[in-house]
């Protein structure tokens, strides 16, 4: 018995995170609806706390893996260029930057829905900042 509980497992989580990335999309973090999520994903309000203490809780295990690879990338070039020397980083500032911008369309291409809703929905959430962050580092 045990065993068919752990493969249900992966099986709601993902159910609970696709009806919540929809509603997150169409709404917002503020707009949507935790009742709306639990429906969609065909679970309890039980089950969903369960994987989650809150809807900011779901909403972060959708956008802090993206979050935290697109900073970090951020991070990285930043701190690449910064250890060139100085007299040398004007003629280099196309490179690094270009070779930034070039993987990170490629990142949010490929993972669409959650890096729009981590650029654009989740105002109400410790992410509402998450560009102003990225700017900050570079003032």
């Amino acid at each position: 018995m045990e065993a068919v509980m752990e493969s249900k497992a992966p099986d709601t989580l993902e159910r609970i995170q696709q009806a919540a990335l929809d509603e997150f999309s169409e709404k917002g973090f503020l707009g949507a609806s935790l009742r709306q999520i639990v429906k969609h994903a065909g679970v309890t309000t039980g089950a969903f706390y369960g994987y989650f203490s809150s809807k900011e809780a779901l909403f972060a295990s959708i956008v802090e893996p993206h979050a935290a690879i697109l900073m970090s990338k951020y991070v990285d070039a930043h701190i690449s260029f910064s250890e060139l020397p100085a007299e040398e980083q004007p003629e280099h500032m196309g490179v690094e930057s270009g070779a930034y911008i070039h993987w990170m369309v490629e990142y949010v291409c490929q993972h669409r829905e959650p890096v729009k809703l981590l650029f654009c929905g989740a105002e109400g959430t410790g992410y509402e900042n998450f560009i102003h962050n990225m700017v900050e580092l570079e003032v």
